[in-house]
């Protein structure tokens, strides 16, 4: 049973990261997925230990951001399928990562979980 969180921003990862730090210290399996939607993260997210499950996804960007966000969906849906055994898809936010990830999350019948602050 495992929680993938899916991060494409510089504010996802800044706003998720307490709730990362809390499923793990309930013992909550998870994984985070990288879309590299800001690429100026790339940097600053390897060195922080709240994101050491961090996998790679690496969308391409061609500045058009609903076909960003299909290209996410496909590649979340894709990992999904060949790592599995995800219970909950986590996104944060109004980000084409965000969108991409819940709608892979959705086309597999996945519940997914959108965490927003205030």
């Amino acid at each position: 049973m495992t929680w993938v969180f899916v991060l494409g921003t510089r504010p996802e990862a800044i706003k998720m990261g307490p709730v990362i730090e809390e499923a793990r210290r309930v013992g909550q399996k998870l994984k985070i997925l990288w879309t590299g939607q800001h690429t100026t993260l790339a940097n600053w997210i390897r060195t922080d230990e709240r994101f050491a499950d961090l996998e790679d996804l690496l969308c391409p960007s061609d500045n058009r951001p609903l076909e960003y966000a299909r290209q996410v969906q496909l590649q979340v849906a894709h990992w999904l399928m060949l790592y599995g055994k995800a219970t909950l898809v986590l996104v944060q936010g109004d980000t084409a990562s965000a969108w991409g990830g819940a709608m892979a999350g959705e086309s597999l019948d996945i519940p997914v979980a959108h965490i927003e602050a205030g």
